[in-house]
């Protein structure tokens, strides 16, 4: 389980520093990391922003119906939407 004051910071700090501060292992802060469908810190050993399958689809279709198209928890795609400042759909 992963401990509620990391979530927040995935993605936005370096798995190898999370790691650090929590005296995680790289490995485990990375798993829990991909596991929600969060991108690297994108300043992490040169590491860009990775682009999704579904990523033409937020907003213009509920995050419901996109994760169970593309077989990904409903989470990682409101929270990857959130991220890129693109509303909810409203239809």
């Amino acid at each position: 389980m992963t401990p509620p004051e990391i979530l927040p910071l995935l993605g936005t700090v370096p798995d190898a520093e999370l790691a650090r501060r929590f005296g995680l292992n790289r490995c485990t802060v990375r798993y829990w990391r991909r596991e929600r469908g969060i991108d690297a810190c994108p300043g992490a050993r040169g590491v860009k922003p990775q682009e999704r399958p579904y990523d033409a689809d937020l907003g213009r279709r509920s995050d419901a119906d996109i994760a169970r198209e593309y077989g990904v928890t409903r989470a990682a795609v409101s929270e990857r939407r959130r991220r890129r400042g693109i509303a909810a759909y409203g239809g």
